[in-house]
């Protein structure tokens, strides 16, 4: 054989090598089963086509092969009860069905709402945001708490226990998930200045009588009802906040001892009869920690808060844990989740996602299918 035939008989076996390689995860993607739990996501803020608040879920379940009763995999666009931006009329909100009992998960993703900015009778250059659609009801937890004691997992998300959800709803969904609610709500920032909304600025100046002047990293705590604390880089030791979990806990879920988090969180307390699975940990300087002593809020809180009983198991995060502003690609493509967590530092805003949620979820939803009855 020709040197110049062997290379290119070499390069050609080297390329198909290649291509078997890239696609074996996706030849086994393809020819694993499909499973069959049946999920309801309810998100009442959704006010535009990115369907951020869950679409981390959504694409886990794809990616996971997980389908409902039907045989159908889940939409991130469709699959959901509450806001529909990109349909009209009254189908814009669909609500959930007379009952929900038979359904494996129930996963309360987010119920803040929708808005739209008014002008004020008084003011008219003022502009009020007034709710058009939102909040947990109590027809709502009913039909959750029906489901609950047929054996359905409950998971809810941050949002849900504040406004505008009523006050004596909240109450009935903290009892149901063993959580009690401060109130207080936070997200770091990686500029004070210019990603900080607006609302929040105002009630700080209303609350101290100056102005805003941050800038740079930071955090931004804010009450229900209207205080501020705000945590800069003279407040901080690492930007930022982590979740960590202790070494039970994380071989049990099969997560990463901890990772920074970077979305919204918010102040939780557990009741008795439940079990902190994980906690938010501030890594504060000495003024930060009088600022957060003097309002009451501690520097380590509960991020996962687990309960079980008899007829069902419940899991309250609080924080945003679903929410990606892209749907990662490589849907059908086996492993690909703990591919991309391999290449993901801890320090990374989405090592998150990938280190701690995702192989969080996954536990859950074998937890889910080995305990049907």
């Amino acid at each position: 054989m020709r040197p110049r035939e062997w290379k290119l008989k070499a390069g050609l076996a080297i390329l198909v090598g290649v291509l078997l390689l890239l696609t074996f995860p996706w030849i086994q993607w393809r020819a694993a089963p499909s499973r069959v739990i049946d999920v309801v996501i309810v998100d009442k803020t959704v006010p535009d086509i990115t369907y951020r608040e869950h679409k981390g879920l959504t694409w886990l379940l794809n990616q996971q092969k997980v389908v409902d009763q039907n045989g159908a995999g889940y939409a991130y666009d469709e699959s959901y009860y509450g806001y529909h931006p990109h349909k009209v009329g009254d189908e814009r909100m669909r609500r959930l069905p007379a009952t929900l009992r038979g359904t494996d998960l129930i996963y309360l993703a987010d119920s803040y709402g929708i808005y739209e900015s008014v002008r004020s009778q008084e003011e008219r250059e003022e502009q009020i945001e007034q709710l058009v659609y939102g909040g947990m009801n109590l027809t709502d937890v009913q039909k959750i708490q029906a489901a609950a004691m047929t054996g359905t997992t409950i998971i809810a998300e941050h949002s849900i226990l504040a406004a505008p959800t009523a006050e004596s709803v909240s109450r009935q969904l903290q009892k149901m998930l063993g959580v009690e609610w401060k109130g207080w709500a936070g997200k770091f920032y990686e500029n004070l200045s210019t990603e900080v909304p607006l609302h929040i600025m105002e009630n700080y100046t209303g609350q101290t009588g100056k102005e805003w002047s941050y800038s740079g990293t930071g955090m931004v705590l804010v009450h229900h009802e209207g205080e501020v604390i705000v945590l800069d880089r003279q407040d901080l030791r690492e930007p930022g906040m982590s979740i960590s979990f202790s070494k039970e806990n994380s071989d049990k879920y099969n997560v990463e001892r901890s990772a920074r988090y970077h979305q919204w969180f918010e102040v939780v307390t557990p009741k008795p009869g439940t079990e902190t699975v994980a906690d938010y940990k501030l890594e504060l300087t000495s003024s930060g920690s009088e600022k957060l002593r003097t309002a009451g809020v501690p520097a380590q809180f509960p991020a996962i808060i687990h309960k079980e009983q008899k007829s069902h198991q419940s899991y309250y995060f609080a924080g945003d844990f679903a929410e990606r502003t892209v749907s990662p690609f490589m849907v059908q493509y086996k492993g690909w989740d703990q591919f991309v967590g391999l290449f993901v530092p801890n320090s990374s805003p989405n090592a998150f996602y990938w280190n701690i949620y995702i192989p969080l979820m996954k536990t859950i939803l074998s937890d889910i299918e080995s305990n049907r009855v």
